[in-house]
């Protein structure tokens, strides 16, 4: 197919969560000795999954709503960064609190993770990369492979927005949009692009199975090429290294940790996921960034990190 290079717009994910009332709590927003806001999880979705410029469903990407149990998780994250701001402690071992080292005041739990990451990077997986694979696993229900492309389009534009753009993004065009930052970042984009254009163009079965592999594959790697970065070989041997525990380095391992909750929701193209989510929680609740100067515990992390960044294709 003859690739329309279409000037690139930013774009905008119709997505949104069913929350009841009870689910904000009467003193939102009320400031804490922190003078920081405590923050609910409708609230969080609405400022990091409505970007700017593009009505709901004008794309037909339809609403998504976290399940129970997805609820269930991040409402006890946000539970948590809520005592932490209350609490008015500073952070150290054991303790959950605050750290500030000039350029960056982060709120820790007891075991040195940033829970606001784990909360933003958490939703990544939990909504766009949720969404897109329940529309690709109703492929396999479709004969006719018309309606088969018309999923896989929809299921694009839970991650990108409007996949009709050219291969060559740049990574502000993408505002909130962490998916779409991290495809352009991680130098994945003109592969996703080539992969989805390749699909939309498909006459025959075969090449859009191809295809349809190709772009499922991009889509998991962008995810483990990232938690390389901050779980692997860079921002966790930094945190290491440094004897001031720095909330700028934290940030990002941090990040990393909320990226692996997220990369539990990636699955293969027979629709079957690498990890489990259980996982996931189980290297984030277990793991204490306190303790990383003693090497064998940060050799712990980092090799569950690469045996699940390995399921990917990353070494």
């Amino acid at each position: 197919m003859k690739k329309t290079i279409l000037t690139f717009l930013v774009l905008s994910l119709a997505i949104f969560t069913s929350c009841s009332n009870d689910d904000k709590p009467s003193d939102e927003g009320k400031n804490t000795g922190n003078n920081e806001k405590e923050i609910h999880l409708k609230q969080i979705i609405d400022d990091n999954f409505y970007f700017i410029g593009i009505g709901r469903n004008k794309y037909g990407v339809e609403p998504v709503r976290l399940t129970r149990t997805q609820k269930t998780d991040f409402e006890e994250w946000v539970k948590d960064y809520n005592k932490i701001i209350k609490s008015n402690k500073k952070a150290s071992d054991g303790i959950a609190g605050s750290k500030n080292d000039g350029a960056y005041t982060i709120f820790m739990n007891e075991n040195g993770i940033e829970v606001q990451q784990l909360i933003n990077m958490g939703l990544v997986g939990a909504i766009q990369l949720d969404a897109f694979y329940k529309k690709i696993m109703k492929i396999r229900s479709k004969r006719d492979l018309k309606d088969k492309i018309k999923l896989v389009e929809e299921g694009v534009r839970y991650l990108v927005g409007n996949p009709e753009t050219t291969a060559s993004w740049n990574a502000n065009a993408f505002g909130k949009n962490v998916f779409g930052k991290y495809l352009v970042n991680t130098k994945s984009n003109a592969s996703f692009y080539e992969s989805y254009s390749d699909i939309i163009s498909s006459k025959d079965e075969a090449k859009f199975n191809e295809n349809l592999k190709k772009l499922i594959n991009t889509t998991n790697r962008v995810f483990a090429l990232k938690i390389k970065q901050y779980l692997v070989t860079g921002y966790i041997e930094e945190l290491k290294m440094k004897d001031n525990f720095m909330a700028s380095v934290i940030r990002e391992v941090s990040e990393g940790f909320g990226l692996l909750y997220a990369l539990s929701y990636a699955k293969n193209i027979e629709g079957k996921p690498y990890f489990s989510k259980n996982k996931a929680l189980d290297m984030i609740n277990n793991t204490n960034l306190w303790t990383l100067k003693n090497t064998s515990n940060k050799a712990n992390i980092q090799k569950e990190a690469e045996n699940i960044i390995k399921l990917f294709g990353v070494n």
